[in-house]
């Protein structure tokens, strides 16, 4: 009878099937005692029970959308710092190749002047 009557409560309560599943093996191994005064209070536990199931998963949503802004944060970081290191990286291969053109300025000026120092050597 008390089973009968907790299947139909379930039915019409807002819960998921794995909850009604869970609540019925527990209410199964209850004394009968504690069986009538759940079914009598059935109004008060059910309300309690998804009051406290919302805030978990409230909690829980918390948590994971704290750990998602982390994890964007993190990455933003990483993106950064992958930006400062081509800058560095551009900043260096600039700086090389200013001082291979100045070297190779340099190079051809002194060639211009042997040229020009083996021409007038052969005036």
């Amino acid at each position: 009878m008390q089973n009968t009557r907790l299947q139909l409560l379930l039915e019409r309560s807002p819960l998921t099937d794995e909850d009604r599943y869970n609540i019925s093996r527990i209410f199964a191994i209850l004394s009968s005692d504690r069986q009538s005064a759940l079914l009598s209070d059935w109004n008060w536990y059910i309300t309690r029970f998804v009051t406290i199931r919302d805030q978990l998963l409230e909690e829980e949503s918390r948590r994971f959308l704290q750990w998602l802004q982390t994890i964007d944060m993190i990455l933003d970081q990483a993106t950064q710092r992958e930006i400062e290191k081509q800058k560095q990286l551009d900043h260096h291969k600039r700086q090389i190749r200013s001082e291979l053109e100045a070297t190779v300025a340099y190079d051809q000026m002194q060639r211009l002047r042997k040229v020009k120092e083996l021409q007038n050597i052969g005036r």
